[in-house]
């Protein structure tokens, strides 16, 4: 939810700028840079994304990004974060689109899209907890470290307005499917209790529990294309 409200506000400040604005009037070009604006704002999982967008044929795109989030380079929000002491994050997108509407006056070009993507995600936690694969327990520790891996695909829906000279904004949202995989190490001082943490929905909420398990995946943000 807090994820969802800073992208409103995000998305809102840029429909606000463009609602003045002409369709996209030529969206052709080879290729171009992309860049994912409301990524770095994610108050869990910060991280930034570039991407390569290229031209197959007149309606036919795909793009590649790679993401990447570390403490020293994220942006600091006012919303309270669970991350631990070493946050790592790395990420690969492949997304291919069938654009619509492209050179039609006074209408912007949409899409609909499939993008597959793989994120590796590590972490060191302290003076914390975990449920494991195995058994109706959790276990106490003083430190441990989090692998987490999540890969899946999702199907989107987006649209594309000029914002200014030569940039073009990307509005998308999307649902999809996910397998997601974590994994605790390293723990020192381990210990085990019969009973389970209720947790509340936060970072801990879904990287607090070991194993593997499948899920719906959402997807909603904005990307300025250069």
């Amino acid at each position: 939810m807090k994820r969802i409200v800073l992208i409103v506000i995000v998305l809102s400040s840029f429909s606000i700028s463009g609602q003045q604005k002409e369709s996209v009037s030529n969206f052709e070009d080879l290729s171009y840079i992309t860049f994912d604006v409301t990524a770095p704002l994610d108050p869990q999982v910060p991280r930034w994304r570039l991407g390569y967008l290229r031209t197959i044929k007149k309606e036919i795109k795909t793009r590649l990004s790679f993401g990447l989030g570390l403490d020293d380079i994220s942006i600091k929000t006012p919303i309270k974060t669970k991350r631990g002491e070493n946050y790592r994050l790395w990420e690969v997108r492949n997304e291919w689109y069938y654009v619509f509407n492209l050179n039609k006056a006074k209408r912007s070009p949409n899409y609909l899209s499939v993008e597959l993507f793989y994120i590796n995600h590590k972490d060191t936690f302290y003076d914390n907890s975990y449920e494991p694969s195995e058994g109706n327990t959790s276990v106490s520790y003083d430190r441990a470290d989090l692998f987490r891996y999540k890969y899946g695909a999702i199907a989107k829906f987006g649209y594309f307005f000029e914002w200014r000279r030569r940039v073009i904004v990307n509005l998308f949202g999307g649902i999809g499917y996910r397998i997601k995989e974590n994994k605790y190490a390293n723990v020192v001082n381990p210990v085990e209790s019969d009973t389970r943490e209720v947790r509340h929905w936060d970072l801990m909420s879904f990287i607090g529990r070991e194993g593997k398990e499948d899920g719906v995946e959402f997807s909603l943000g904005l990307k300025l294309i250069l």
